[in-house]
């Protein structure tokens, strides 16, 4: 026998898949960005002022890499790998320089995996 005045438990919401952009789309439709300071003006990227979102001490490191026009370890790292697995695709598996070339990979993404920011997914192994 069920109990008339328990407590009935919501049903969860149901998000589809623009869920936060009909959100954004709503609150735009009533205005509610009408009045943001730099409305209409472009982003200024260049700015030497650090992000209060990003790790402390990132925006110094990202100052020095955008002066001297250089990417982040990561992000060079994340080539290398990208072509040295086109290399292990292209190649025979009896190539002689193929195991070498394998460790050097596998080195490299563990370095990545050491470097990348959060929320960058981890690189795998490569396994024959």
């Amino acid at each position: 026998m069920q109990d008339d005045n328990a407590r009935k438990t919501p049903p969860p919401p149901k998000f589809s898949a623009g869920w936060l952009d009909e959100i954004i789309t709503e609150a735009m439709r009533r205005g509610e960005f009408d009045n943001l300071p730099g409305k209409g003006r472009p982003l200024d990227l260049e700015k030497d002022e650090p992000d209060p979102y990003a790790r402390e001490g990132s925006w110094v490191v990202n100052r020095i890499l955008r002066e001297n026009k250089a990417a982040p370890l990561w992000i060079e790292l994340e080539k290398s790998i990208r072509e040295d697995r086109e290399w292990l695709a292209t190649h025979p598996k009896d190539h002689p320089e193929r195991q070498a070339r394998i460790q050097e990979l596998n080195d490299k993404i563990m370095l990545f995996n050491l470097n990348k920011p959060r929320g960058i997914l981890d690189k795998l192994r490569y396994r024959e």
